[in-house]
C-alpha cells in the first residue's frame, strides 16, 4: 500500500448514541502507522484554528508533544504558556470501538458546531472532522 498518509474525504452520521465511524481507510492507515498495539484503536481530538476538529494518531501526537518540550523547558520566561493551555485543555482522547466508531466529547461537537452530518477530511499527518454544512460553505 503506498503511505500517502491521510488523504481525501468521507461523509459519515453520528448516531444515536453520538458516535461516529472512522472511515475504514483512515483506521487502516491508523494501524499501519502506529508501532505501539495498544494505541493501534484510539485517537487524539483536538481543536483546529478551524471550526472543526483535527484528529491524531496517538503515536504521531506524542511525537509533536515531544518536538515541543524539546525546543521549550518549563523555567523559560518565554514559553508559550497560553498556547499550550488553549490546545491541551482543548484535546482528548477517544477509544475507538471494534466497529472502528468514535465518540466525540461533547465540548468538541459544540466547538465545530456537529450535530449529525460530518465529514472526515485527510490533510496528510492527520484528518479532520467537520460539519458537512460547514465544511461545504468554507470549501466551495
Amino acid at each position: 500500500m503506498i503511505k500517502t498518509g491521510f488523504i481525501g474525504q468521507h461523509e459519515h452520521s453520528l448516531d444515536e448514541k453520538g458516535r461516529v465511524s472512522i472511515p475504514s481507510r483512515y483506521k487502516k492507515y491508523i494501524e499501519e502507522i502506529t508501532v505501539d498495539p495498544d494505541k493501534r484503536n484510539a485517537v487524539v481530538l483536538s481543536k483546529s484554528k478551524d471550526k472543526c476538529i483535527e484528529v491524531f494518531a496517538p503515536e504521531k501526537w506524542e511525537q509533536m508533544m515531544g518536538k515541543y518540550e524539546q525546543n521549550t523547558s518549563l523555567e523559560e520566561e518565554n514559553r508559550d504558556l497560553k498556547y499550550m493551555r488553549s490546545k491541551l485543555s482543548n484535546t482528548d482522547y477517544a477509544n475507538v470501538d471494534k466497529s472502528g466508531r468514535i465518540i466525540i466529547p461533547q465540548f468538541l461537537k459544540d466547538y465545530a458546531g456537529i450535530s449529525k452530518n460530518v465529514v472526515f477530511a485527510g490533510i496528510g499527518d492527520r484528518f479532520e472532522i467537520w460539519d458537512k454544512k460547514t465544511f461545504d460553505d468554507n470549501n466551495k
